[in-house]
């Protein structure tokens, strides 16, 4: 089987645990988010996840592949954000004049 699927199940049962949870409906709920967290302990059980260090789903950040080390968060450089670990934002900042 492919791996990539892993993060796929954890980010979708954990948002529909969450959505049954708001909504009142706890064995769903339940269901959905024991999936989660099995699904969560089974694939950082595998040494391509486990190489990441995540230490919860919600720090899995899917550009680790094609980016490493980049941070989840806006490419723009703002204080000592680094944008030049994502190519396309230092085409973009190069082109601003243009684009502007």
């Amino acid at each position: 089987g492919c791996s990539a699927k892993y993060p796929f199940v954890v980010m979708l049962a954990s948002e529909l645990g969450r959505e049954f949870a708001d909504a009142g409906h706890s064995g769903a709920a339940a269901y959905w988010l024991g999936l989660a967290d099995s699904t969560w302990m089974e694939m950082n059980a595998m040494p391509y996840y486990a190489r990441f260090g995540w230490k919860s789903l919600y720090e899995m950040n899917f550009n680790d592949d094609y980016y490493p080390g980049a941070s989840p968060s806006p490419v723009w450089k703002r204080g000592l954000e680094n944008s030049t670990v994502v190519p396309l934002a230092v085409a973009l900042e190069m082109m601003y004049g243009v684009i502007r």
